[in-house]
């Protein structure tokens, strides 16, 4: 039975991986340092591609196998593949984005067009597609309004939407369609795009600075919305109807005075009652002549 003696980390491209040594017996320099004839074995974790594995991780254990003149056990982590497709209307930032994942072996474009419609039409159904970069201003059907059909047909696409837009609702309406990213093309460089992919891929969601500022504001006025004076958020016709209470009329003089229906005026009363928080006509009337309302 071999005895676990401590692990190896590596530095630079292959820092992900990690080695397990082993030893039979208590032999080796007390400063600590490894000596070759004391290793029995050494395991090797070693995260690859179905394209980088036989050689990255073979050249690894190779050289393990030099320095230790031991047996080595190389077991590979199989890293899942990015399946990538592109829909960007301009012909020089559809080929930039392309040159992005040249060098990457655990990236592979499947199909670059300039239209939905197009990407639709190429794309074959079997296709292994998990990630699209998506535009959203495009000729005919524009990115998202494209986003339905998209993942009608791959349900679990991870979609990033390119645009030169920072406008609000389009951000807010792509999110809302089912995108995971979000990136401003006034700020985009290829290492801006390779993070976006990587990180949502790994299940994450990537906006550019700018983007995430405007959901951030977004949602801090949402906020103080909610938390504003109840008063405040009564409508014309409603505080027309607390003078009404003011001035001791009753529902069917209050409808007769605004010229509408006694039931639109008990309505009118109940969402009153629901913002200002209170459950009385006498409430009502209480707040107005503090100068709550």
């Amino acid at each position: 039975m071999h005895k676990f003696k401590g692990k190896i980390c590596f530095e630079g491209r292959y820092r992900r991986s990690k080695a397990w040594f082993f030893k039979s017996r208590d032999a080796g320099r007390s400063d600590g340092v490894l000596e070759k004839n004391t290793i029995d074995c050494v395991l090797l974790i070693f995260p690859c591609t179905s394209a980088s594995l036989g050689i990255n991780a073979n050249f690894v254990g190779r050289a393990l196998n030099v320095i230790f003149t031991r047996n080595v056990l190389l077991l590979t982590t199989q890293q899942p593949m990015i399946h990538l497709g592109i829909i960007e209307d301009e012909p020089i930032m559809l080929a930039s984005v392309e040159e992005c994942f040249e060098a990457s072996r655990d990236v592979s474009v499947e199909l670059a067009t300039i239209s939905v419609e197009d990407f639709l039409a190429g794309i074959p159904k079997d296709s292994p597609l998990n990630t699209l970069l998506l535009d959203i201003m495009l000729p005919g059907m524009n990115g998202i309004v494209g986003i339905p059909r998209l993942l009608e047909r791959f349900p679990d696409l991870d979609i990033i939407m390119l645009t030169n837009s920072d406008d609000s609702d389009n951000i807010f309406r792509a999110l809302q369609a089912g995108a995971f990213g979000y990136i401003s093309k006034k700020r985009m460089n290829p290492n801006i795009i390779r993070d976006a992919v990587y990180t949502v891929h790994r299940g994450g969601s990537y906006m550019s600075p700018s983007i995430a500022r405007q959901v951030v504001a977004f949602h801090n006025q949402q906020r103080r919305k909610s938390t504003a004076d109840p008063a405040s958020q009564l409508t014309a016709r409603q505080l027309d109807i607390v003078q009404g209470l003011v001035d001791n009329l009753s529902y069917r003089e209050i409808g007769e005075r605004l010229d509408i229906s006694i039931e639109t005026v008990r309505d009118h009363i109940k969402n009153i009652y629901r913002k200002l928080r209170v459950n009385s006509k006498m409430e009502v009337v209480h707040k107005k002549l503090k100068g709550e309302i």
